[in-house]
């Protein structure tokens, strides 16, 4: 069966390379900006895989500027009425659709004291884009399938081009502009071992650390949404603070594995996991086990993009094998608008 969902997949790289040219105006723009501004705070906002994108962004800016990042309630805005106390900090915003009207209203309520938002939205034209003052689109086009794939790794993909301008990062924007040749690989990927061990599985851990977090909790979303199987995304360290329990003879992880200074600490607690009896499925650049998925190897801060597009493929493969369509899971609809 063919699926809107794994057209969509096909799609990351060039996706990435319309990102390059129609989003370079703006990113130079909001460069001048945050180095003349010099922000002291950084807040992001998102539902669901924007949500999950915003932790990338949090370990980069965290990691690579020493600047806190804090993950905004919506419900500041909606439900509780409270304006943050935010000064010299910047908001972004993250959203396909730019149309719920939570993420609205907070974007309002901080632009009304003074916040530069910043917008990474696919819908241009939505009423989100409309409050940004930096605004970069997605260029996803339209996703028909549910389940976001290629606004995902869009979205991550803008969060890294706007770190490497802010700290003049030559060697990440070069990545980047090298990023799509690795995509058109990762887009095929197989994992028939993954497949066959979860063909019945009804729940899983999914674990990263750093910047790989962000793909392990967006792994597990798309395990819930397109396969019906409770997944779990979580740090590898935090795994070990009480979940760890729940791991019985056979209980399948699947692992992020970075290629920066978490790399050894990834391995590490895989094998401590193995020892409680786990079976652990890893997304490596090299063969660390008999179960991984090897994928080309990039920029470090690159790496997750590169593992989540070729997880995507693997996981629509998931889905049908168990009988399902990825493109309409159940009680979902493709924009979600909350309060």
């Amino acid at each position: 069966m063919s699926t809107y969902m794994a057209k969509e997949i096909l799609d990351i790289p060039n996706v990435i390379e319309r990102q390059h040219e129609e989003n370079a105006a703006v990113l130079i723009e909001l460069a001048e900006y945050l180095k003349k501004a010099k922000p002291t705070q950084i807040i992001t906002l998102g539902r669901g895989s924007s949500y999950n994108a915003s932790i990338y962004g949090k370990y980069l800016f965290e990691t690579g500027l020493g600047i806190p990042v804090s993950v905004a309630a919506p419900s500041l805005s909606t439900i509780y009425k409270q304006p943050l106390i935010a000064d010299n900090a910047i908001l972004i915003v993250t959203s396909q659709s730019g149309k719920s009207p939570d993420l609205v209203n907070f974007a309002l309520m901080m632009k009304e004291r003074g916040t530069k938002i910043i917008g990474i939205i696919n819908d241009e034209k939505s009423p989100l884009a409309k409050e940004c003052d930096f605004l970069f689109g997605i260029k996803a086009g339209e996703e028909k399938s549910v389940a976001a794939t290629k606004s995902f790794v869009g979205s991550l993909s803008i969060y890294a081009a706007i770190f490497a301008a802010w700290v003049e990062d030559s060697e990440l924007a070069d990545a980047l502009l090298n990023l799509p040749y690795a995509l058109d690989q990762a887009v095929n990927s197989e994992w028939p071992e993954l497949i066959e061990h979860l063909s019945h599985a009804k729940d899983l851990f999914v674990i990263g650390r750093g910047v790989g977090l962000s793909a392990a909790v967006e792994a597990a979303l798309k395990l819930k949404e397109t396969c019906q199987i409770h997944a779990e995304g979580i740090s590898a360290s935090e795994i070990f603070h009480g979940s760890v329990s729940l791991i019985t003879p056979q209980y399948p992880i699947i692992s992020f594995i970075g290629s920066d200074s978490s790399r050894e600490s990834c391995l590490e607690v895989n094998k401590k996991l193995e020892g409680y009896g786990a079976k652990v499925f890893s997304l490596d650049h090299k063969e660390s086990s008999e179960t991984t998925l090897v994928v080309p190897k990039v920029h470090p801060l690159l790496q997750p993009l590169v593992q989540i597009t070729a997880y995507y493929k693997v996981i629509e493969k998931l889905s049908n094998h168990r009988g399902l369509n990825p493109d309409i899971p159940p009680n979902l609809k493709k924009v979600t608008e909350t309060l």
